[in-house]
């Protein structure tokens, strides 16, 4: 398994419409739609950046850092060596595209296989707007 790339970070906001303004004129870039889903218990919101920014508001919010997206040539693989090392997944999404999530360190980690890079919508929230859930 190879890491290829970092495709997507994801922060915490207490007000995803006051925070995708923010970010979107000091940045410049522009935000997907709003997916909903419920993440392990919590009822989540997301919007997510062209450039790889995913900003999410869920119940009880929470402010600061979320979760660090990164694309791996075998998610299989990464999956068989993150067993050999005792972690279990948070999530393990196998269509339509590949993706595991895991807590490392204290840092949620999204691991995405797919054949096109970057992708503006970062994996997962694809997966979650499709879905529902992870």
């Amino acid at each position: 398994m190879r890491a290829e790339q970092v495709d997507q970070v994801t922060i915490n906001v207490k007000n995803l419409g006051e925070s995708v303004k923010l970010f979107s004129e000091v940045l410049g870039v522009k935000f997907g739609d709003v997916i909903e889903a419920k993440v392990a218990g919590h009822d989540v919101r997301f919007s997510f950046s062209t450039m790889g920014i995913g900003l999410a508001q869920q119940d009880p919010p929470e402010e600061g850092f979320r979760a660090l997206g990164i694309k791996v040539d075998d998610v299989d693989e990464m999956k068989k060596q993150m067993d050999a090392l005792g972690y279990e997944p948070l999530s393990h999404i196998q269509e339509p595209i590949k993706e595991l999530q895991y807590i490392i360190g204290g840092v949620r980690f999204n691991f995405g296989e797919y054949s096109s890079a970057p992708v503006p919508n970062r994996p997962l929230a694809l997966l979650l707007g499709r879905q529902g859930v992870i």
